[in-house]
């Protein structure tokens, strides 16, 4: 398609080619005459200057060279301005460039100021149309010297999208006006974002470290220059620290009520707890950013250990005598000397989790190869903990989980009980109005479990079709009409992206919005998403008959009080906006 619009284009730039060359219709050129002076329009527009010199030059050119010639200058300068600007500038004979020499007094330089200049060639009779005949510039000293090439790890993009922390080398400059202050400009231009950055005057794209205090490092609020997907808009981001002080508070009281939201500074290496920045997406909102406390700037001369911890689930293994045991691999990060893991159940995980890395709970050490079997004798979700350790320090920890299905338990069997409509994207929660990943109204019926009446299935649903009844939304209610909905499989497999899921918001930890049944209807408020993000918040709908729903309503308390249904973006922090990704989510 391209290569029809390109030659289309190319004909017309040749067309209008031909017509300006006809003689019925020939283009006047400007007479001119006299010595043409003007402004190159290749010069800069800033000027460095140094103590160790006193001076610069601007050259100015002309086109006529016969003479000597005199040319008056306008001369504006801003307020404070260290420069003399002479008022005019002089040409040799036979020259066609003559040099404006500004000078300044060293002793009056000061780091980080820059003065604005603006020039003006004053006689009109030696200008030409064809040449500039003003020019502006700033003139300054920079504050900023070469330190060195220091590491940026990502906490703040890839974290708002599910991805993993990457990280890449980076240019940093430190300030000679003030100690432990930093710079990196345009960190996201080079690394694992490139690709979607974008400069723009418009846009605030350097980072400004200020490690004067390793206790309490600050960085002003920036953006990142990166949209990754256009639905979304551009990522900016700004510590907690800079929101508080927007609203009012001071830097004393931010220091002595929240000393855990500033950054610190220990062997070179810049560190940022979780959930201690915020992001606007598009300049909308506010987004809770680095929420695993990824993000990390190491300064020259760091030395970067690797602490990571990862787990994979391989499966269930059965023995002989019918012991089940749940097998994976646990991969430390090179500079871990030694760790200990605990497989605990999903409830048990947030306790279980202080313990072992408190050593209260005893953990059984990783073995060399890292492959681990644990018996278990019960279905459900599974937390392999894991804490590592470099000599007798705990440097790194994190829980994975896994789901585990006992060889003993028997497949589901499900009963008929109701029909009803299933309407896909009833309304849709996402940044971009348009539409879920399925759309439209089918015939559907509701299946109850024949082991827990609290289950409930709908089918046909998604890519599940009535040729696969046990196969469908399968989702829990309890008494008071509160549903849970649980990484459900839709039955269909992104070509990119892989299995799509659904998983009520709530759950998901996107949003403070559970799925719920009211009056006869079913809403289910749902992320549908893969392993890389969400393609989209909706929520649709699931309407039973009328006798249907008074049967329903039995098991429902009749105090169940109705539910907001629409997203409160003033009081809720989204942890992981969608990426809007329903074609394309950013992979990992």
């Amino acid at each position: 398609m391209k290569k029809y619009i390109y030659s289309f284009t190319w004909m017309l730039i040749a067309a209008l080619a031909f017509t300006a060359c006809s003689s019925e219709d020939e283009y006047e050129w400007a007479t001119v005459s006299g010595p043409q002076v003007y402004f190159s329009n290749t010069l800069g527009s800033t000027y460095d200057i140094t103590v160790n010199e006193n001076s610069f030059s601007i050259p100015v050119h002309r086109v006529d060279t016969q003479g000597a010639l005199t040319v008056p200058l306008q001369v504006e300068a801003s307020e404070g301005s260290i420069f003399n600007v002479p008022s005019s500038v002089s040409f040799q004979d036979g020259k066609n460039v003559a040099d404006l020499v500004v000078t300044y007094n060293p002793a009056d330089v000061v780091y980080g100021k820059y003065s604005t200049i603006k020039l003006k060639i004053a006689d009109e009779n030696v200008t030409t149309p064809y040449g500039a005949t003003t020019y502006s510039f700033t003139a300054g000293a920079t504050e900023w010297v070469d330190f060195g090439t220091g590491t940026f790890r990502d906490g703040l993009v890839g974290d708002l999208y599910g991805l993993d922390a990457a990280q890449w080398n980076v240019k940093v400059e430190k300030s000679i006006v003030k100690e432990g202050v930093y710079r990196i400009a345009n960190p996201y231009a080079t690394g694992a974002y490139s690709a979607y950055f974008k400069a723009s005057d418009d846009l605030n794209t350097t980072i400004i470290i200020d490690a004067s205090d390793p206790n309490y490092v600050m960085i002003d609020p920036f953006d990142s220059g990166c949209t990754l997907n256009s639905g979304d808009g551009e990522l900016s981001f700004l510590m907690f620290v800079s929101y508080y002080l927007s609203k009012g508070s001071t830097l004393d009281e931010v220091k002595a009520n929240n000393p855990d939201l500033f950054g610190k500074l220990e062997d070179n290496i810049i560190t940022f707890a979780p959930r201690s920045w915020l992001c606007t997406i598009g300049g909308n909102g506010y987004y809770y950013a680095n929420s695993t406390g990824e993000l990390l700037i190491a300064l020259p001369g760091a030395v970067l250990k690797d602490y990571s911890l990862d787990f994979a689930y391989t499966g269930r293994f059965t023995d002989t005598s019918d012991n089940d045991y749940a097998q994976g691999v646990i991969t430390l990060g090179a500079d871990i000397e030694s760790a200990v893991y605990a497989v605990v159940p999903g409830a048990e995980v947030e306790t279980a989790y202080q313990e072992l890395i408190e050593g209260k709970r005893e953990g059984t050490p990783v073995p060399a190869d890292g492959k681990i079997s644990v018996q278990l004798e019960e279905s459900g979700k599974y937390y392999v903990i894991v804490v590592g350790y470099d000599g007798e320090e705990a440097v790194a920890a994190d829980a994975f989980l896994f789901k585990f299905k006992s060889s003993k338990e028997t497949a589901e069997t499900w009963t008929a009980i109701f029909v009803g409509d299933y309407q896909y994207t009833v309304k849709d929660y996402s940044q971009e109005q348009d539409g879920g990943m399925w759309e439209g109204t089918e015939k559907g019926v509701l299946y109850q479990s024949d082991s827990n009446p609290d289950r409930y299935l709908i089918n046909p649903w998604a890519d599940f079709t009535e040729e696969t009844p046990t196969q469908g939304l399968i989702f829990e209610m309890d008494e008071d009409g509160n549903i849970t909905v649980d990484g459900v499989f839709t039955g269909y497999t992104d070509p990119d992206y892989g299995e799509v899921y659904a998983t009520d918001l709530s759950t998901h930890g996107d949003a403070d919005m559970p799925s719920y049944y009211e009056n006869g209807v079913f809403y289910f408020n749902l992320a549908y998403h893969v392993s890389a993000g969400s393609f989209c918040f909706v929520q649709d709908t699931f309407t039973l008959t009328d006798e249907a729903s008074a049967k329903i309503a039995a098991r429902v308390k009749a105090a169940n009080v109705h539910r907001r249904s629409e997203l409160m973006h003033h009081n809720c922090m989204i942890t992981s906006p969608a990426l809007k990704a329903k074609k394309a989510p950013v992979a990992k």
